[in-house]
C-alpha cells in the first residue's frame, strides 16, 4: 500500500472512529492489505444505512464530493464519491448489486465480521475476504477477483468458516449462483 493511501486511511479512520459510525474497508484495498497483488484505484468504505447521512457529513469535513455516473449494476441506498486528498473514496450504505436483473442487498450491520488492524495510530476495520468473494462474484467484470480470493481459500481455508453460506442465505442468492460461488472453492 502506498503512503498516499495509508495517509488517507488514517485520516478517514480518525474521522469515522471519532463519530462512532460503524464502518469498514472493502474492495481492492482489502485485497492488497491481505497480500494480493492488486493496485487499488480508490478506497471503498461501507456503512450501515442508518449512518449514511452522518457519514456523508464526516466526509464533507475532510474531503470534497467527486462527480460520478450512476450505474444500473449498483443501486445502493446511498453512494457518494469523495476526494480525500488525492484518493477517491467511495462511500456505500445499503450496498445493492444487480446481477442478471436481480437485486442482491449486502447486509452490513453489527453482525458482519470485520478484522481490526492498526494503521499508524488508528484502528481500522476491514471487511472479511469471505464477504468480498461473494460480492465480487456478483459484480460485473469482477469475477476474477472472486477467483483470486477462492484460490487463496483453497490453500488457507476461509477467514470466517461458514460465512459464505450464511451470506448466500442472507442475500437471497439463487441456487444456480450459490452453486457457482461454491464451485469457485473446489
Amino acid at each position: 500500500m502506498n503512503n498516499v493511501m495509508i495517509n488517507t486511511i488514517e485520516k478517514v479512520g480518525k474521522a469515522l472512529n471519532e463519530s462512532k459510525i460503524r464502518w469498514a474497508i472493502g474492495g481492492s484495498v482489502l485485497l492488497q492489505a491481505n497480500g494480493f497483488a492488486v493496485e487499488p484505484n480508490d478506497l471503498d468504505v461501507i456503512f450501515e444505512i442508518r449512518d449514511a447521512e452522518e457519514a456523508l457529513e464526516v466526509f464533507e469535513a475532510i474531503g470534497a464530493k467527486h462527480a460520478s455516473d450512476p450505474s444500473y449494476h449498483y443501486q445502493s441506498y446511498s453512494y457518494t464519491e469523495m476526494m480525500v486528498g488525492a484518493v477517491e473514496v467511495d462511500l456505500m450504505a445499503g450496498l445493492k448489486i444487480i446481477k442478471d436483473r436481480t437485486p442482491y442487498q449486502y447486509p452490513f450491520d453489527e453482525t458482519t465480521p470485520v478484522d481490526l488492524r492498526t494503521i499508524g495510530d488508528v484502528t481500522v476495520p476491514f471487511m472479511s475476504l469471505d464477504d468480498w468473494l461473494v460480492l465480487y462474484f456478483l459484480m460485473p467484470g469482477k469475477t476474477w477477483k472472486a477467483k483470486l480470493i477462492a484460490d487463496q481459500f483453497k490453500k488457507t481455508g476461509a477467514t470466517h468458516p461458514g460465512r459464505i453460506d450464511q451470506l448466500i442465505g442472507l442475500m437471497g442468492i439463487d441456487a444456480e449462483k450459490a452453486e457457482a460461488i461454491r464451485d469457485l472453492l473446489k
